[in-house]
């Protein structure tokens, strides 16, 4: 069981569970998070970021306008563990869509099946993006999104995030909700 989340005894289960991401009901949860114009797109590309990272601690990242489901861009390349980042391109790419109107959405995977980390939310805020999923590999979603400033003599850091864990992690609505009073973050943990 992690220190860190005791709540997700599974955390360490690398194994995307296709019979729960390949349902009916994993649409559902996808147009709840993205809109039904985009869920279709969005959906196809969780999919083949799943299959493509099951059984390892790598992670894919996927850009979309939630306005149409238009893939803006990815990278699927990533060689560092629980690591990816925007490149270059991607962030250009990502910046004259919002220019252009777009709603982005940030898709990246997470082995371990974790909430939101430090690194995913500055990645939001510095893409302009209105909204961030986190395929998790035991087939369900966290939805997140910016709607407030940190409280006062908080960042949004690995410190902060651990605190969080420590102090409020002993059941995951708990954590949640301190990620939204604490943070200004909205995470919804959607199964």
């Amino acid at each position: 069981m992690s220190e860190e989340a005791p709540w997700r005894d599974e955390g360490t289960r690398r194994e995307v569970d296709f019979g729960r991401v390949g349902g009916k009901s994993y649409r559902a949860l996808v147009r709840h998070a993205v809109g039904e114009r985009a869920a279709d797109a969005v959906l196809e590309g969780i999919r083949r970021m799943l299959r493509h990272r099951s059984g390892t601690p790598y992670e894919d990242l996927y850009v979309h306008d939630m306005r149409d489901g238009l893939l803006v861009g990815s990278v699927v390349k990533a060689r560092a563990p629980k690591r990816v980042e925007f490149t270059e391109g991607l962030a250009r790419a990502t910046s004259a869509a919002v220019d252009d109107g777009a709603k982005i959405v940030i898709v990246h995977n997470h082995p371990d099946s974790f909430p939101p980390s430090a690194a995913d939310i500055r990645s939001l805020i510095a893409n302009r993006a209105r909204r961030g999923i986190i395929a998790c590999h035991d087939g369900s979603l966290y939805v997140f999104e910016v709607v407030g400033n940190p409280v006062p003599g908080y960042s949004i850091d690995d410190a902060t995030i651990r605190m969080l864990s420590q102090l409020r992690g002993g059941n995951e609505p708990d954590l949640l909700r301190g990620y939204e009073e604490s943070l200004g973050v909205r995470v919804e943990h959607l199964r």
